[in-house]
């Protein structure tokens, strides 16, 4: 009689057999996210409001019809080159997971996807993720920064250096279409609505 696989198991497969666990890394990450916007003061939570499907349709056909530059930046391409890139991922942390956002920092929790809270794990700095996703929103052709006094906006700003633009390094397989159709979400607000059109 065999042993059931774990979540640990399936996420080493991926990893290391078919090198492609973003994709579940991202999911796990994205539902743990949501679990914690409902735990977040109604207060907070109405600085960010939902993205609606309509918005989203709208962003969507806006972006067929204009053309996006897909060149990146000198200062984009001097930071994912970093050498802390290549150590991201190190021992303990199965989902190697970026680190616990502004809730987690304010009141504690720990999150087994969103957090690398007691692993040895070395994370890219705020500033130079700061720097990816402003940069990212720029490709997107996004004239304005997004608001920075949303719930989680930090945590954002990681989830975008490491999964969403170009290059990251581990850049989700969105098509051109996708990208900056997120990135205009993720500028308007953080709700996980934002992330429907890419979850689906």
């Amino acid at each position: 009689m065999t042993q059931p696989c774990t979540v640990r198991d399936f996420m080493n497969y991926l990893k290391y057999i078919e090198h492609g666990a973003e994709n579940l890394q991202f999911f796990l990450w994205y539902r743990d996210y949501c679990t914690r916007w409902e735990c977040l003061p109604a207060s907070e939570q109405a600085l960010a409001p939902v993205w609606t499907a309509e918005q989203a349709e709208a962003e969507l056909m806006a972006s067929t019809t204009q053309p996006r530059s897909k060149a990146m930046s000198s200062r984009a391409a001097e930071v994912l080159s970093d050498s802390s890139l290549s150590d991201i991922v190190t021992k303990g942390d199965p989902f190697s997971t970026p680190e616990q956002g502004s809730f987690e920092e304010k009141h504690g929790a720990v999150s087994d996807y969103g957090s690398t809270v007691g692993h040895e794990s070395t994370i890219v700095g705020s500033n130079a993720q700061h720097s990816i996703a402003s940069q990212a929103f720029e490709d997107a052709g996004m004239k304005w920064q997004p608001f920075t006094m949303q719930p989680y906006r930090e945590e954002i700003d990681r989830i975008i250096a490491t999964y969403i633009a170009e290059g990251s390094p581990r850049e989700l397989n969105l098509s051109a279409r996708q990208r900056p159709v997120l990135m205009h979400a993720l500028q308007n607000t953080t709700h996980p609505t934002a992330f429907r059109p890419i979850i689906t």
